[in-house]
C-alpha cells in the first residue's frame, strides 16, 4: 500500500503517459491525423445532407414562377380586407375547398405584404418549413438509434434526407399555397418529438405543447385533424401508471372530438365524397388507389406504384405486429418505448392521412392518386418504416 500521496499521483502520471506513448507506436503524427479524418468525414456527411437540399432550392430558383395560381387567388379579398382595415376572423374561418385553413392564410397574408406579394417567399417558406422539419426528424433518430452504428445511422439519415427532399413532389415545391402541407409535417413531428423527449419535462407540459402543435395542424388542413389520432402511441407511452395513461388518451380525444365538432359547424362540402354504394361497382378500386397512394413517392406507374405501395404497407403493419409481441416482453418493453413509438405515430399519421385522401379522392380514378402533392405525407411512411427497421433488425 503506498501511503505517500505524492508517490501515488507520480505513478498516476506514468501510467497515463505510457497509455498515450502506446497509441501508434509513439507516432507524433497520430492525433493530428485522427483530426483531419474526423474533419472530413464530417465534411463529407454536411456535403452529403446538404445535396436534396440544394437540389431543391436550385430546382425552386429555376422553375417558379412569381405570378399567382388558382387557389392563391382567393386570398385577394383577405388582403383588401386587410388593406381598409375590416378584416374579421370570419373569411380567415371560411371553408377553401373543404377545408378551415386559418394558420396557412395568415402565414401566406403576412408574407404577402412584407413581400409584395411575391409567390417565391411562400416557396422559400416551405423549405425551411421542411428544414425545420427534417432537423427534428434527426433528432428524433438521434434519441432512438442508440444502439445502432454510426455508419447505419448516418447511411439511414442520409437516405431519410434524400427521400424528404424528393423533387417527387415538385407540386408542392413549386406552389406556395401548398404550404399548409409542409406545415403539418412540422406539428406532427413537433408533437411526437415533444411527447417523447427525455429529461424532467412533466408528461402534462409534454402533453400541452404537443396540443399545441396538433391543434395548428388541425386548421391548416382538414387532414390535420388526424395528427391527434396519430400520436396516440406516443402519447400512451409517457410515464405513468396504466389509469393515467387512460386518462390522458380520454381527455386527448374529448379535445379532438371537441375540435371535430368546431370544424364541422357550418360545414358545407362542395363535393361529395367516395359512396358506399359505389364500393359493390368496384371493391378493388380504393384499395388499389390506396395503395397507389402510399408507393408514389417511389414510383409513379399505377401497377408498379400499387405494388411497392402494398410491400411498404406490409412493412409497417410488421413492424406494428413486431411492437405487439414485445409489449409482453418485459425485457423489450423499454425498446418499444423509446425507440419505436415515435417512429408508428409518424408512420400511422402518413397512413391515415392516405386512408382520408382515398375516401375523398377515389372517385376520381386511380391516376389521380399519383399526383405529387400527395406524396409530401405519403413519404413519411417509408421514412417511418426505413427508421423502424434499422432498430428491429440491427
Amino acid at each position: 500500500m503506498i501511503e505517500n500521496p505524492r508517490s501515488l499521483l507520480l505513478i498516476n502520471i506514468e501510467h497515463s503517459l505510457s497509455l498515450f506513448a502506446s497509441i501508434d507506436h509513439l507516432n507524433p503524427y497520430s492525433f493530428l491525423f485522427w483530426a483531419q479524418a474526423n474533419i472530413m468525414k464530417k465534411t463529407t456527411l454536411l456535403i452529403l445532407y446538404l445535396i436534396p437540399v440544394s437540389l431543391v432550392i436550385w430546382f425552386v430558383a429555376a422553375f417558379s414562377v412569381n405570378v399567382p395560381f388558382r387557389d392563391q387567388w382567393a386570398l385577394v379579398p383577405i388582403f383588401d380586407k386587410v388593406t381598409a382595415g375590416t378584416l374579421t376572423f370570419r373569411p380567415l374561418w371560411a371553408l377553401h375547398s373543404n377545408h378551415r385553413i386559418p394558420f396557412p392564410k395568415i402565414i401566406m397574408t403576412v408574407l404577402a405584404f412584407i413581400s409584395h406579394w411575391n409567390i417565391n417567399y411562400e416557396i422559400y417558406f416551405s423549405i425551411f418549413l421542411s428544414l425545420i422539419t427534417f432537423g427534428i426528424i434527426y433528432k428524433i433518430s438521434e434519441t432512438t438509434a442508440k444502439g445502432v452504428s454510426d455508419r447505419l445511422f448516418q447511411l439511414t439519415n442520409i437516405y431519410t434526407c434524400f427521400l424528404f427532399f424528393s423533387l417527387v413532389q415538385y407540386e408542392n415545391w413549386l406552389w406556395g399555397f401548398q404550404l399548409s402541407w409542409f406545415l403539418i409535417n412540422l406539428c406532427v413531428v413537433s408533437a411526437v418529438y415533444l411527447l417523447n423527449k427525455k429529461g424532467q419535462i412533466p408528461a402534462g407540459k409534454k402533453m400541452f405543447l404537443a396540443g399545441i402543435s396538433c391543434f395548428i395542424a388541425s386548421f391548416s388542413s382538414a387532414h390535420g385533424l388526424l395528427s391527434w389520432l396519430a400520436v396516440i402511441p406516443s402519447l400512451f407511452a409517457l410515464e405513468g401508471t396504466l389509469k393515467n395513461k387512460i386518462q390522458r388518451l380520454l381527455g386527448w380525444m374529448s379535445i379532438w372530438v371537441a375540435l371535430v365538432g368546431i370544424y364541422t359547424i357550418n360545414y358545407h362540402p362542395k363535393n361529395a365524397t367516395y359512396k358506399i354504394d359505389s364500393f359493390g361497382e368496384q371493391p378493388v378500386l380504393p384499395f388499389y388507389y390506396f395503395f397507389c397512394l402510399i408507393g408514389a413517392p417511389i414510383v409513379r406507374y399505377p401497377m408498379l406504384s400499387a405494388i411497392i405501395g402494398l410491400i411498404i404497407f406490409s412493412c409497417f403493419i410488421g413492424i406494428i405486429v413486431c411492437v405487439i409481441k414485445v409489449i409482453n416482453t418485459s425485457q423489450l418493453k423499454l425498446v418499444l418505448i423509446t425507440e419505436l413509438t415515435p417512429w408508428l405515430s409518424i408512420g400511422l399519421f402518413s397512413m391515415l392521412c392516405s386512408l382520408a385522401i382515398t375516401i375523398g379522392r377515389v372517385r376520381y380514378g386511380v391516376e389521380q392518386a399519383l399526383e405529387s402533392r400527395y406524396t409530401t405525407t405519403s413519404l413519411l411512411l417509408i421514412i417511418a418504416c426505413i427508421q423502424s427497421l434499422c432498430i428491429i433488425y440491427i
